[in-house]
């Protein structure tokens, strides 16, 4: 009997082992084709979007730039988004500024993560405008407020 229980311990645990676990699922994504979307504004980059409560009413709110110049809409949902106004950084950083991401704290402050260009003559390279796009040192930084777009 002993005999029995030690083989079929080995046999158990030899079994765990030459099962394989479970491999986990490849992620997949897959591209669909989807309605044309038009957003509020003039658009040359990234347009984060995110919802917010105003007036205890959520609202969505839509940051879009353009020639360096950001701007702001917001409503009830995508198909609601009123007109786009002008965003204002203080201080600005000088030049073009391009939002790419936006997001919100717990005590209703709003981070905007963008890249503001400069002139390539800040590399002795004004020769590099044949472009809007040539030769531009682009940072990245954030900046921290609060809209009262509607």
């Amino acid at each position: 009997m002993n005999l029995r229980c030690t083989a079929a311990a080995l046999a158990a645990v030899g079994l765990l082992f030459a099962t394989p676990f479970a491999a986990a699922p490849v992620p997949r994504a897959s591209m669909i084709p989807a309605p044309v979307l038009s957003l509020p504004g003039t658009v040359d980059s990234n347009s984060p979007v995110m919802w917010d409560l105003e007036d205890g009413q959520q609202r969505m709110f839509v940051l879009t730039s353009h020639s360096g110049t950001p701007s702001v809409a917001s409503g009830l949902s995508v198909e609601g988004l009123g007109a786009a106004s002008p965003v204002n950084l203080v201080p600005h950083p000088g030049h073009g500024v391009w939002m790419e991401a936006v997001v919100s704290d717990d005590v209703e402050t709003w981070y905007g993560y963008y890249h503001n260009e400069w002139p390539a003559s800040r590399c002795d390279r004004d020769d590099r405008f044949v472009r809007a796009s040539a030769r531009r040192v682009p940072p990245i930084a954030a900046a921290p407020g609060k809209t009262s777009a509607s």
